[in-house]
C-alpha cells in the first residue's frame, strides 16, 4: 500500500510516494483489548431508552414553554429545540448503526428488530441502508465500488451531481432515494440489485417506515402540517446535516489515496468543500501556533528574562554596594579618628 506525503514549496507542490507497511486488520484487532468486541444488551438498551426519555422531555418541555412564553421568545426558543432534538436524532442514527453492525447485541434478530423500529422514527429505511453501508465497509477506498464521497471519473460525469454536503438534511434523503451519481441506488425500493439477497428484510424495513409515515400524516391531518414541521420536520433535517458534516468529515482528506483493483491512485475530490476544509484548516492552525507561541512566549520568556534580569542586577549592584560601603566604611573610620585625636590635644591644652 502506499502512503502520499505532501512537501510544499513557495512555487510548487511536490508530491512523493513511498511504500508503507501498514499492520494488518488481523493485528489491528489483536492489539485492541477482547472486552471491547463483547456487546451487552443492557448496556444498550440503556442507551435507547435514555435517548427517547431525553427526546421525549424536550418535546415536553417545549410545550410547555409554548404556553408559558410570549411569542416573540419562541423564535429563539424553536431554533434551540430544532438543534437539541436533531442532535437526539442523530443518537437514534447511531443506534441504528450499531444495530447495523451487530454490536448492539449478539442476537442478529434483536439487532434487526431495533434497528428497524430506531432507524424508521428518523425516516431512515434500515435494512438497505444496512446492505449499502456494510458495502462501503468492504469497498472503502474503491473509487468503482464505494459508497459516497467517492471521486467520479470523468468519463461518467454527466453534469448532474448534486454535492450532498452543501444539501445538508436535504441532501441525506437526496442520497436514500436515488444514491451517489454515478452509482444510483434507491434505499425505498427492496429489489435494487444491491439488496437481491436481503429481499424480505428491506420489504419489511420499508413497511415499518411507511407505518411510521402514515403516525406522522395522521398527526399531521389531525394537529396541522405547521406543528409537524415545528416538531419534527425541522429536527429531521438538524439530523440530516450533522449526518453528513460528520460521514464527510470521517471520509475525506485531501491526499486519501483512492484504488481501483490493484492500482493505488490519488484524487481530488469533486467537491468544492474540500477546498473550503483546506482553507479552514490551515488558517484554524495558524491560529492556534499563533496562541500557542504567545502563551509560551508569556509562561516561558516572561520568567527567564525575569531571572537574567534579577541576575543582570545582582552582578551590577554586588560591586557597587562593595565599594559603596568601603568608601562609607573609610569616612567614618577618618572621622572617628579625627575625633579620637581632638580630644587627645584637648585633654594635652
Amino acid at each position: 500500500m502506499t502512503e502520499i506525503e505532501t512537501t510544499q514549496s513557495p512555487t510548487d507542490e511536490c508530491r512523493v510516494y513511498r511504500t508503507v507497511r501498514y499492520p494488518s486488520i488481523v493485528q489491528i484487532k489483536a492489539a485492541i483489548p477482547h472486552r471491547l468486541f463483547e456487546s451487552n444488551v443492557l448496556i444498550s438498551f440503556y442507551f435507547v431508552f435514555k435517548d427517547v426519555l431525553i427526546i421525549a422531555a424536550l418535546f415536553v418541555a417545549l410545550r410547555l414553554l409554548e404556553h408559558v412564553l410570549p411569542s416573540y421568545c419562541q423564535v429563539v426558543v424553536f431554533p434551540v429545540y430544532w438543534y437539541l432534538q436533531g442532535t437526539m436524532f442523530m443518537a437514534l442514527f447511531v443506534l441504528g448503526h450499531d444495530c447495523g453492525h451487530g454490536s448492539f447485541s449478539r442476537y442478529d434478530t434483536l439487532n434487526d428488530i431495533m434497528g428497524t423500529l430506531i432507524h424508521s422514527v428518523i425516516l431512515t429505511p434500515y435494512f438497505p441502508w444496512k446492505v449499502s453501508h456494510r458495502n462501503h465497509h468492504k469497498n472503502t477506498g474503491n473509487i468503482d465500488k464505494d459508497e459516497v464521497f467517492y471521486p467520479v471519473r470523468k468519463s461518467l460525469e454527466n453534469g448532474n451531481n448534486f454535492v450532498y454536503l452543501f444539501g445538508l438534511g436535504v441532501g441525506w434523503f437526496v442520497y436514500l432515494w436515488r444514491g451517489y451519481h454515478p452509482r444510483n441506488i434507491c434505499h425505498f425500493n427492496p429489489l435494487e440489485a444491491l439488496f437481491r439477497n436481503h429481499v424480505a428484510g428491506c420489504t419489511l424495513s420499508i413497511m415499518t417506515l411507511i407505518t411510521w409515515v402514515y403516525c406522522l400524516y395522521v398527526f399531521g391531518c389531525s394537529s396541522g402540517a405547521m406543528q409537524l414541521l415545528k416538531y419534527y420536520i425541522m429536527p429531521e433535517v438538524v439530523f440530516g446535516s450533522w449526518l453528513l458534516v460528520v460521514t464527510f468529515l470521517h471520509h475525506i482528506e485531501v491526499d486519501t489515496p483512492w484504488y481501483s483493483g490493484r492500482h493505488t491512485m490519488q484524487h481530488s475530490l469533486p467537491f468544492n468543500g474540500i477546498i473550503v476544509k483546506r482553507i479552514v484548516s490551515e488558517s484554524f492552525n495558524q491560529s492556534i501556533n499563533q496562541l500557542f507561541n504567545q502563551s509560551i512566549n508569556q509562561s516561558i520568556n516572561q520568567p527567564i528574562n525575569q531571572s537574567i534580569n534579577h541576575l543582570i542586577n545582582q552582578s551590577i549592584n554586588q560591586p557597587i554596594n562593595h565599594s559603596i560601603n568601603q568608601s562609607i566604611n573609610q569616612s567614618i573610620n577618618q572621622s572617628i579618628i579625627q575625633l579620637i585625636n581632638q580630644s587627645i590635644n584637648l585633654k594635652r591644652d
